[in-house]
């Protein structure tokens, strides 16, 4: 992890991974649009035996899942970390990877004991404009569209924020204790690892089900904690894009067949990407179609009554 840090600032290589592609392609798209301002926040979470742990947080308590219907399933309490670059995303990531939890055994001399998420988060609110606040009268507000209707209309004027994630999961992969010749509290880990991994293959032949027939089929998300944070991913409304690691060894040719049928299931899941609107900021885009809607009916309304007002000048000459 060390010598991740310490490539930060160099180009992209073949080697770079997934998330140093992605950090690097959103912070050049970040620059390139100058009338926007952002803000960048990452989180970390681990999940350990059906329990989330916060790997940017010094202390080592669970954490809760919570759920309202605005957001879905969340771990309440999560750090979020401010990051300005690549780097600082980067850094974040490894000061968390140094905490996650990982054994050996004889398939892997550094197996991951748990499922992890790390989420980028994006704040997008619209700069305003130097030159059009130099010309707005006196006390009004930045941004705000001029015309009657005081402080009320002002703050209906006033342009929302826009959140938007993006998460990358780390998932366990499946054990057979006759390969891996784990005993103890490693087994009793890859008895877990696998229970909620069978799971989320419930959840996604679930959803397999939904995609291809209208079903009333209930999804089995509350079954397991991994199931419950990826349910926004899984059927929500976002994209998601799920990356199979195989092996081409000889001695793996089960594991590889198991992780393809895994992939070729999750590839039936149809998501809808939608924007998801706060209820207030719902509000202020509804009220800010209306005003627009009655302006242009005032003018259309103003266009007539000059036509007319022409036309009986013009009968009475």
């Amino acid at each position: 992890s060390e010598a991740i840090v310490d490539k930060l600032d160099q180009k992209s290589s073949e080697s770079d991974g997934l998330l140093s592609r992605s950090v690097k392609f959103l912070f050049s798209e970040i620059k390139r649009r100058l009338g926007t301002a952002y803000e960048v926040e990452v989180s970390y979470a681990e999940i350990y035996q059906e329990k989330v742990r916060d790997l940017l947080s010094t202390s080592d308590a669970a954490c809760k899942v919570r759920w309202n219907p605005h957001q879905g399933y969340f771990v309440e309490g999560l750090t979020r970390v401010a990051c300005a670059s690549k780097a600082d995303v980067m850094r974040a990531f490894c000061q968390g990877y140094r905490r996650t939890r990982v054994a050996s055994h004889d398939m892997n001399a550094r197996s991951n004991r748990s499922h992890c998420m790390f989420t980028v988060l994006l704040h997008a609110s619209p700069n305003s404009s130097p030159a059009a606040d130099a010309g707005a009268a006196p006390g009004a507000v930045p941004g705000a569209v001029p015309g009657r209707g005081g402080d009320k209309e002002r703050l209906v004027s006033t342009a929302h924020v826009r959140h938007g994630r993006l998460c990358f999961i780390d998932l366990a992969g499946s054990e057979r204790q006759k390969d891996t010749g784990a005993s103890g509290a490693v087994l009793a880990e890859s008895g877990q690892i696998n229970k909620s991994l069978f799971t989320l293959g419930k959840v996604i032949a679930a959803l397999s089900k939904k995609s291809k027939r209208a079903t009333s089929e209930v999804v089995p998300y509350r079954d397991s904690t991994l199931t419950k944070l990826l349910s926004s991913s899984l059927g929500g409304s976002c994209k998601t894009l799920m990356i199979a690691c195989c092996s081409s060894s000889n001695t793996h040719v089960s594991e590889t067949l198991r992780s393809l049928e895994f992939a070729s299931r999750t590839k039936n899941v149809r998501n809808k990407p939608v924007l998801v609107l706060d209820p207030k900021e719902a509000l202020i885009q509804e009220l800010r179609g209306e005003i627009a809607k009655l302006r242009k009916a005032n003018k259309d309304l103003h266009s007539n009554l000059e036509g007319i007002r022409e036309s009986t000048v013009g009968e009475k000459l």
